[in-house]
């Protein structure tokens, strides 16, 4: 009987020390979690510029962008990190049936130009905000109306259609010269980035090209 009793004493002492390690590895994990990884999000308008013969004309969108990774010491920008973007491309309407559209993403060769990251490239080098460690967390309590133009290395993928109702007909715009795609008198003046705390634009597209709701 001494010996049952013994040997049930050692398992619950057993139990008890495999809880307190499990609820210590659990701790520790949230910590490792919590220094390590980061969440940082915020809404930016990109506004297109484009000068046309009729005089300048211009369209925005406005996403938001959330950030998730390994920050390195609380370096945001170290680690492994991820991005998701909500909403949707800017929508230029020139005028004469011409419609200029900045995409979410860049000319496919890096992370620039994508909607995830123009507002580092832009606003994390100007002179609102210092560049390097703390740009996420800068970007994430910049205040609404903070804004600055990109550099064309960071400029969007634009494109526009031959035929607004025929997705095959989509073709390529080289922003140095919009005016070899839709003709004299046409230049891209500039592409900007706002931090704002505007809702997320929904169905803009959507009105110019029907066959997306189909």
């Amino acid at each position: 009987m001494a010996g049952n009793s013994m040997s049930g004493a050692f398992r619950f002492i057993g139990r008890a020390l495999l809880f307190a390690v499990l609820g210590l590895m659990a701790l520790i994990g949230g910590l490792i979690w919590w220094f390590w990884i980061s969440a940082y999000d915020w809404n930016q308008k990109v506004v297109v510029t484009v000068e046309t013969p009729s005089g300048i004309v211009s369209g925005a969108s406005v996403q938001h962008i959330e950030w998730r990774g390994g920050t390195s010491w609380g370096r945001p920008n170290g680690g492994n990190a991820s991005s998701e973007t909500r909403g949707e491309a800017v929508v230029v309407e020139l005028g004469g049936g011409r419609v200029l559209f900045a995409l979410l993403q860049g000319d496919g060769t890096s992370r620039r130009g994508q909607a995830s990251t123009i507002a580092q490239f832009a606003l994390c080098t100007s002179q609102h905000m210092a560049p390097g460690a703390e740009c996420f967390s800068k970007l994430q309590g910049a205040r609404a109306g903070t804004s600055a133009e990109l550099n064309p290395n960071n400029y969007p993928m634009l494109v526009t259609f031959t035929d607004v109702s025929n997705p095959e007909t989509v073709k390529l715009v080289d922003p140095a010269n919009v005016a070899a795609t839709f003709g004299e008198g046409y230049a891209l003046k500039a592409i900007s980035v706002e931090i704002t705390n505007e809702s997320v634009t929904e169905g803009a597209v959507g009105k110019v090209i029907s066959w997306l709701s189909l």
